[in-house]
């Protein structure tokens, strides 16, 4: 059955992939972020043949037995889809799985509601969310700061390296845009820039791509939580 949330703007599906009713109860009783979302629970064993037809900006939310049974397939998924893993524990080898199979977002139910709430805001217009506790482990295994011109540079200009370094701690353009004293606007025509250095569709794939290529600097120093 389908649950109705806000009806402010077009109509949005969250696709959940659970068999937990407690978890469908919780997001159908949340107040969701801006627009008209509705919830539509998917049984694990009708998830593959049901989510042939999505499309964003409708959002697929997993349990871990949901992501366990979608893995092999989220990749394949439209670019721009929300992906987004909700689980008690995510720990850095999921992660790894996670963005490997081109999920955008880990939330861990563990949050207080407020926060929990927050992030999944975030998550479902399309920003990345991890908390900096489950990536931080994924990012250090590899990273080393690689300078200009050393292989595998796509050729970013400093103001470029400086978004996507702030994007890397997971904020969103207007946090961006507001920490590096730039416009909006700005933050996006980077992006899109950096997007076409690294020959890639969405902020995961560019983020997977640059740690890859190892042009993310060591940020745990002054890693956060979105704000």
């Amino acid at each position: 059955m389908t649950v109705l949330t806000k009806v402010q703007r077009a109509a949005c599906t969250i696709r959940l992939i659970s068999d937990d009713a407690i978890l469908a109860d919780f997001l159908a009783a949340s107040p969701l972020p801006e627009g008209h979302w509705c919830i539509e629970p998917i049984a694990l064993r009708a998830a593959s043949g049901r989510l042939r037809s999505v499309q964003a900006p409708d959002a697929i939310v997993m349990d871990r037995p949901g992501f366990e049974t979608l893995e092999p397939a989220l990749a394949d998924l439209p670019a721009g889809l929300p992906r987004i893993l909700v689980a008690d524990r995510i720990d850095a080898p999921t992660v790894r799985r996670l963005l490997a199979a081109g999920g955008t977002a880990a939330i861990p139910t563990s949050f207080e509601k407020p926060l929990f709430l927050r992030a999944l805001a975030l998550a479902l217009a399309g920003e990345v969310f991890l908390p900096s506790a489950l990536w931080l482990p994924c990012l250090e295994e590899r990273l080393v700061v690689a300078q200009p011109g050393q292989s595998g540079d796509p050729g970013l200009t400093p103001r470029e390296r400086d978004v996507l370094c702030e994007l890397a701690t997971g904020k969103s353009n207007k946090l961006i845009a507001h920490s590096l004293g730039i416009a909006e606007p700005t933050v996006k025509m980077h992006l899109a820039r950096i997007g076409r250095k690294f020959g890639v569709a969405n902020r995961t794939q560019l983020l997977t791509r640059a740690i890859r290529q190892g042009l993310l600097p060591d940020l745990s120093a002054h890693a956060a939580l979105p704000g």
